[in-house]
Parts: structure tokens; sequence; C-alpha cells
């Protein structure tokens, strides 16, 4: 994809969850992106949100990009395999009170978004 110099851009990963049954798994995604030259442009991290735009639940991860070379950039999202098949979050649903645990996954369903900021 091409990013133009001097402009600020907004990377967002959602993650959609497999709900469906009693075990519960999402995909945590980590990005990086490289230049022209293979070097990695700093980005940075904002807090995790979740909604439901995108499918029964979605894990939302968003990376800031404050871009200074025009060019052709390169993407690559990987699994996040720290706290494998861990519960890394915990919902409460309504209207019957019940704790829901979602664990963490090495594959999964997610949607990519890049946006200039303006």
């Amino acid at each position: 994809f091409d990013l133009k110099s001097n402009k600020k851009y907004r990377l967002t990963i959602s993650s959609i969850c497999d709900c469906f049954g009693f075990k519960k798994y999402i995909f945590i995604p980590l990005a990086s992106i490289l230049d022209q030259n293979r070097r990695t442009i700093k980005m940075e991290e904002l807090p995790d949100n979740f909604d439901y735009r995108n499918g029964p639940l979605s894990l939302n991860k968003t990376w800031i990009i404050n871009n200074t070379a025009d060019g052709n950039y390169k993407l690559y999202v990987a699994s996040n395999n720290t706290n494998l098949d861990q519960s890394l979050y915990k919902f409460l649903t309504t209207p019957v009170p019940m704790t829901i645990n979602i664990k963490s996954s090495i594959g999964g369903k997610f949607k990519i978004s890049i946006e200039e900021i303006k």
C-alpha cells in the first residue's frame, strides 16, 4: 500500500471473535510496517477496544503512523502468541448475568483498515 509523506494514518485490525458455543477464541494481532528498504516504521499503539461492527464481537487494535516519506509499504500481521490459549478478556452478559471468558488463538478472521487522519 502507498503512504504519502508528512501525513498521519490510523491502522486498525479488527479481530472477530469465534464466539459460538461454550469455547470463545479471538486472534490477538501484532502489526509491523516495513518501508522499501525493509526498515520497520515506528507506530504508536492505542488502547484496545471492543465493539460489534464486524461480527458478534470484535477486538479492535489500533496504531497511529506518522509517515515521513512517500512510498510503497508492506504490512505484516502475525499472531501474538504470548498468552496463547489463556483467558485474556472477560465479559458479563445481559440480561442474564453470566461471565464469558475469551481466550487467545493463533488464527481467526480479521479486517484491516488504513485511513488518513485529517
